[in-house]
């Protein structure tokens, strides 16, 4: 059986094409594909990863996953662009974990989850 979706997903993480191996891996374990791409990518964050497509391989057939300890551990995705902004529109103070959880100051609501600050005030395109 094939997974076309799953295919892509993986030939965009590693940026390059599948080896056959790599495609058999996907075939046989296709409910670890997600959680092994979060994983690779997560770990592509901290260190290069010379071989990215063996890497993934082990990752799929040894079903590596982002633990939720270090899920909550992690730094909302564009925080940083998301933090120089409200900054600067006198929205947040400072950002900060706070039991394993990323919060902001907000500088009318106190300290809020920085995921729920960044939903309840987006960037605003410049016009």
């Amino acid at each position: 059986m094939e997974f076309p979706e799953l295919m892509d997903a993986v030939t965009q993480a590693v940026g390059q094409p599948l080896s056959t191996t790599l495609k058999r891996a996907i075939a046989q374990y296709p409910e670890r594909v997600e959680g092994a791409i979060q994983y690779f990518k997560q770990q592509q964050q901290r260190r290069k990863i010379g071989n990215p497509i063996g890497y993934l391989y082990t990752a799929i057939m040894e079903g590596w996953q982002v633990s939720v300890a270090s899920e909550k551990l992690a730094v909302p995705q564009g925080f940083r662009q998301w933090f120089d902004w409200a900054k600067a529109q006198g929205v947040a103070i400072a950002a900060m974990m706070m039991d394993g959880v990323h919060h902001t100051l907000h500088t009318e609501h106190g300290w809020m989850l920085t995921k729920r600050a960044m939903q309840d005030y987006p960037v605003l395109a410049k016009t």
